[in-house]
């Protein structure tokens, strides 16, 4: 198991809501209320990415109590718009000090070992990322990913695919059972992975991701919607601390 802040992942299924521009801080204080567990600041979301309103706005998730995952997706593998490394650099090096987490993408190579140097230097932890939007590798490929973003300073590796059907789906949830000791987050993308983030808590991901309303990932669930699912399937835990 690992912790992010004073949070511990692995025990019960643990919820992560994406914020992506301002209004969305006002929402936290009623998540909150809903059993919200940990806040992912999609930084790369957000109108103005220069560095002083970035700072501004970190400081005032802070302020909410909950444990910070900083993100600055590029644009391979997610975001929006192209940002480029040096400026991605400069924000997730930041924002360090405030949060308690920074997500990476294996792929970032040329940013990856500076940012987990800095990340090791402020004793925060380092999720390390893979998306594919267009298939599910196979499960030798899954593998090397992990070897990869272990090697690379990864203390939970997130791995984000799309599945072409429901055998990609069970697949990924099977394989997720199989490495559940690693400290994973694994989901499958898109309306044929939906279930997936509901589901794959059960198999040993640590982390499952609920946006306000609108979706920020392929498949992503409104943060109402996934708590009504996970009471249904997580009787009892919940809540639990």
């Amino acid at each position: 198991m690992v912790k992010i802040g004073e949070l511990t992942l692995g025990k019960i299924p643990r919820v992560a809501l994406v914020l992506s521009c301002q209004k969305d801080l006002n929402f936290v204080k009623k998540a909150k209320a809903r059993g919200i567990d940990i806040l992912e600041v999609r930084i790369d979301r957000l109108k103005n990415i220069n560095k002083e309103p970035v700072l501004k706005f970190i400081k005032a998730v802070k302020k909410t109590g909950l444990p910070v995952i900083a993100t600055v997706r590029s644009r391979a593998e997610g975001a929006l718009k192209n940002i480029a490394d040096n400026k991605r650099l400069e924000l997730l090096e930041a924002v360090l000090p405030l949060v308690n987490a920074v997500d990476i993408e294996l792929s970032s190579k040329t940013i990856l070992k500076k940012i987990v140097k800095k990340a090791r230097t402020f004793k925060k932890k380092v999720i390390i990322s893979y998306h594919n939007f267009k298939k599910t590798p196979t499960d030798k490929d899954l593998g090397s990913l992990i070897n990869k973003a272990k090697k690379a300073g990864a203390d939970i590796v997130k791995i984000a695919v799309q599945p072409k059907n429901k055998k990609d789906v069970i697949r990924l949830m099977n394989w997720t059972l199989k490495h559940k000791n690693k400290n994973l987050i694994t989901i499958a993308m898109g309306t044929q992975g939906t279930i997936s983030r509901v589901l794959f808590p059960f198999a040993g991901s640590v982390l499952t991701y609920a946006c306000k309303y609108r979706a920020v990932a392929p498949g992503q669930i409104p943060l109402d919607v996934l708590n009504q699912q996970l009471k249904l399937f997580y009787p009892g835990i919940r809540f639990s601390k």
